[in-house]
């Protein structure tokens, strides 16, 4: 878990409470990988020169019917290894949705979020590109997103990974950019093509002007390694037109729509085309 042991009990948590509600967690999510019980959803990210795409959201219906949300169950997933598992999961449905609607969705992007030690998986860029084959996608229709991570450092596998998937046409985004490992020193080594704020800078950029500072600087950085920026939780209009100032280039959050179940892409452009035509 990444806490000791001895905190635990000194903050009253019996760690004895603290395993059993890891291990029926750790059930849930082994019941919901056989189960389907899995389930994508989809939030639009705008391009303010209207190259919109989307990333995929993933939550767990239980037993019981109840929606547990990531935060919940993914510490579990990667405490006890079943990374891969989920990323493999998740991959395949966002591949076989943008290859059942090519018709409806034609050009459709979806940014699919992986764990870090996902792309140290020898083989990894050699199975995107086999499952990318299969499902006849292009691979810019992919975007592979990441959290950023010390294992992502120069030399590492998980870097040689980012390198060949975009050598392949796939794009790599790097999540949450300011929150927990993120640095400036790591940044310059990471040759990615999309940087995504951390929403904690953006919440209070307009009362906060250490905040606005920061992404001022980072979208300065971003540009002179050629990477594309994303602002995420843009709640609104305020905000949104303060970030196109300092040349941010997607906005995701309240203002632009809130996650929606994947397969109900297909039917809101059905509606939206039949509204152009009449």
């Amino acid at each position: 878990s990444g806490h000791a042991e001895n905190m635990q009990q000194a903050q009253n948590v019996p760690v004895q409470m603290h395993i059993a509600e890891k291990l029926v967690m750790l059930h849930t999510i082994q019941q919901a990988l056989q189960s389907g019980g899995f389930h994508l959803m989809a939030q639009r990210i705008k391009g303010i020169r209207g190259d919109d795409y989307y990333e995929i959201l993933l939550f767990m219906v239980n037993a019981q019917g109840e929606h547990i949300k990531p935060w919940h169950f993914l510490p579990v997933v990667r405490e006890f290894g079943l990374t891969w598992e989920v990323d493999s999961m998740m991959l395949d449905q966002a591949l076989a949705f943008i290859h059942r609607h090519r018709e409806q969705l034609p050009g459709i992007r979806l940014a699919v979020n992986f764990f870090a030690a996902t792309l140290c998986r020898p083989q990894f860029v050699e199975d995107i590109a086999s499952r990318l084959k299969v499902h006849d996608i292009e691979p810019w229709q992919l975007i592979v997103e990441v959290e950023e991570s010390p294992i992502l450092s120069d030399h590492s596998w998980g870097n040689r990974s980012i390198a060949q998937l975009r050598h392949i046409g796939c794009r790599v985004a790097i999540d949450d950019f300011g929150k927990g490992y993120s640095s400036y020193s790591r940044l310059k080594l990471i040759q990615a093509d999309i940087l995504k704020i951390d929403g904690s800078f953006v919440n209070n950029m307009l009362d906060n002007s250490l905040d606005y500072q920061i992404i001022q600087s980072i979208c300065a950085v971003a540009r002179l390694k050629r990477m594309q920026v994303v602002a995420e939780c843009v709640d609104n209009d305020d905000t949104a037109e303060a970030l196109r100032k300092l040349g941010v280039d997607y906005l995701q959050g309240a203002i632009v729509g809130p996650p929606i179940p994947l397969y109900d892409l297909a039917s809101a452009q059905t509606a939206a085309s039949l509204a152009v035509r009449l």
